[in-house]
């Protein structure tokens, strides 16, 4: 109930059905320090926020060469806080990464090839290791730098091979399932421990998909259902509005750039396009595709004004009853003028 299974064990104390709670309580444990740190890792710019989590991961990743005193310090090694939160901190790391190079619009390097060699790595630590002395001394550090790199690129590239093999419906099942999967398996491995091996394991994994599959349908999915209700519902968008017979016209003016032009009331932005070598010979090509494909309920007129003086615009009728009356737009030096209005239906 207090969450401190772990010390417990790493402790020197603590017995079994029960013993695997032991990484609920790290968990939780994180989750009453870790926003209070985020309050703070927010007041950093977004560049140097991850420095002081990789700083806490590092101090970590250290401590099990401190504790392990020939053999001696594994249990307080693999069950204590200071030395798994590595493991959770640099999920931090690769979240807070992820979160920054998808605002910037970066790519992330190589991130094919990290993903695979992650994965690779992962798989043969879970086979090859066993209990020898590099599982307590750096099998925490190890599986957390290798899954950080496999699971932004899943979310990445869901269309990889990588991603549509944990997207298989085994998996997807299982991983569903997998913390009641988790909860009842190590109470099956105790209570069938003194039967043979051939007889429990395979009953004690039926009996656990078993229970893991109730646990999923009458306890978890019918909660994750009810905890709907306390979600906040997405902003609701507008519905489009039909245009006044004569809009109003709103204009931006860019010396020497472009300018755009749009009727007040479309959904069309208003936006600065780049400058280009000659404004006589101004033509907009990818922002104006852009708007074409973002906005397809809108044509594109491109005029070009070859004098700097104060010239008239003749109104297009958005409908039938539009007025066609010319009206003043004001554009500095030679520019081109960019003017949306709806698409009329042929």
């Amino acid at each position: 109930l207090a969450y401190g299974a772990n010390w417990v064990y790493a402790l020197g104390s603590g017995n079994a059905p029960l013993a695997h709670l032991w990484s609920l309580a790290v968990e939780e444990q994180l989750y009453v320090v870790w926003p209070f740190a985020v309050l703070l890792l927010i007041k950093l710019p977004a560049a140097r926020r991850t420095w002081p989590v990789i700083a806490l991961a590092a101090v970590s990743a250290t401590l099990p060469f401190v504790y392990y005193d020939g053999g001696l310090g594994t249990d307080r090694i693999y069950f204590g806080t200071d030395t798994r939160a590595v493991g959770m901190l640099m999920g931090a790391v690769a979240a807070f990464a992820w979160h920054r190079r998808r605002s910037s619009g970066s790519a992330s390097p190589a991130a094919t090839a990290r993903a695979h060699l992650g994965f690779g790595l992962v798989l043969v630590f879970l086979l090859a290791v066993g209990n020898s002395p590099l599982k307590f001394l750096a099998g925490p550090a190890i599986m957390a730098v290798a899954a950080m790199q496999v699971v932004p690129y899943l979310v990445d590239r869901p269309g990889s091979w990588l991603a549509r093999f944990h997207a298989a419906p085994v998996l997807v099942w299982l991983g569903q399932r997998s913390y009641a999967v988790y909860l009842w398996h190590y109470l099956f491995a105790t209570w069938l421990n003194p039967l043979s091996p051939w007889v429990s394991i395979p009953v004690g994994v039926a009996l656990s998909l078993l229970a893991a599959h109730l646990s999923w349908r009458f306890v978890e999915a019918p909660a994750l259902r009810y905890s709907k209700r306390f979600r906040p519902d997405p902003p609701a968008v507008a519905p489009a509005q039909a245009p006044p017979a004569r809009p109003s016209v709103g204009v931006q003016v860019v010396p020497d750039v472009v300018a755009v032009e749009r009727p007040a009331h479309s959904a069309v932005p208003a936006v600065h396009l780049a400058a280009v070598a000659s404004p006589r010979s101004s033509v907009v090509k990818s922002s104006t595709t852009w708007t074409r494909r973002r906005f397809p309920a809108y044509a594109c007129r491109v005029a070009t004004v070859e004098s700097s003086a104060c010239r008239e615009v003749p109104r297009s009728p958005i409908s039938p009853s539009a007025s066609t009356r010319p009206r003043r737009h004001w554009s500095p030096s030679c520019s081109s003028s960019v003017r949306w209005s709806p698409r009329r239906s042929r």
